[in-house]
């Protein structure tokens, strides 16, 4: 039976992609959020709330699962980085950041 830090230490690697695209998914709904909000205070708040519940969203069973996923599909992280920049890329230009 494998050991929590060493069961921590290979999924990793998967949660910080998690919270990668987490980050990559509130940068471009941060103008929206603007839009409907003037007060900075209350952006400030609306945006920290976003992302306590992204952290609770992502925990173990969530990363385990993506971690499933990948080794399933033989996905590399480092692929899957390029990839989420690339159409990050894609989306901002396209919707005009």
């Amino acid at each position: 039976m494998k050991k929590i830090n060493e069961i921590e230490y290979n999924t990793k690697p998967y949660e910080s992609f998690l919270y990668f695209l987490a980050f990559l998914f509130i940068s471009r709904l941060l103008p929206i959020f603007q839009v409907f909000l003037t007060n900075l205070f209350l952006q400030l708040i609306f945006v920290l709330v976003i992302v306590f519940l992204l952290t609770n969203l992502i925990n173990n069973k969530v990363t385990n699962n993506f971690k499933n996923f990948c080794l399933r599909f033989n996905f590399k992280l480092p692929y899957l980085y390029v990839v989420s920049i690339v159409l990050y890329i894609i989306a901002f230009l396209s919707f005009g950041g």
